[in-house]
């Protein structure tokens, strides 16, 4: 009997690793093209959590973009990692910060304290620029009811997140080596 519990748990284990491995292979098959700089180390967390969040945020309705800066006239005082807009009336319904950081509550903590500075800065009602390298936003797109979430790896809620990853802290590296070796090759796009 003990033979037989343990065979079942080996089975169920390269069964769930056997998955873990597909699911990476689709999502580098799906980030393979995105262009973005792998060599900073948040970005592939940062692209992970698009993809995951266009599965409740699906297109056309919806358009997700990373990496919107923001500041005032003379300088840049943060960046949205992820943002959800409604494409009706192109306002956010979620702003996301996304940390994976390995110890995950220094994280969690510092993707809070980034909120705050943005809510603070959106409801200041004073100019503010936003940008992307293609895109300007009007902070006003920010104005309203808004999901904030902080997303970091897998098993990380119990930190204070809002939303885990599919992914461990482990696998996302992975991925991360992945992307970087295919770019370096010129077989996946670069930056």
């Amino acid at each position: 009997m003990k033979s037989f519990r343990l065979l079942v748990l080996l089975f169920t284990l390269a069964v769930s690793q056997s998955a873990t491995a597909k699911d990476i292979r689709e999502t580098f098959e799906q980030l393979r093209s995105s262009g973005e700089n792998y060599e900073i180390v948040g970005v592939v967390c940062e692209q992970v959590a698009r993809l995951e969040l266009a599965e409740t945020y699906p297109a056309p309705q919806f358009e997700i973009i990373t990496g919107i800066e923001y500041g005032d006239k003379s300088r840049i005082i943060g960046e949205l990692d992820v943002v959800v807009f409604n494409n009706v009336d192109h306002k956010a319904v979620v702003v996301a910060e996304v940390k994976c950081w390995e110890n995950a509550p220094s994280g969690a903590r510092k993707a809070m304290e980034q909120r705050t500075r943005f809510r603070r800065v959106a409801e200041s009602h004073q100019s503010v620029a936003m940008k992307t390298h293609n895109d300007t936003y009007d902070v006003r797109q920010f104005w309203g009811p808004i999901k904030y979430m902080a997303i970091s790896y897998l098993g990380t809620l119990k930190a204070g997140y809002d939303f885990d990853l599919e992914y461990t802290l482990e696998e996302l590296l992975q991925l991360r080596k992945e992307l970087i070796s295919c770019q370096n090759a010129g077989k996946c796009k670069r930056f």
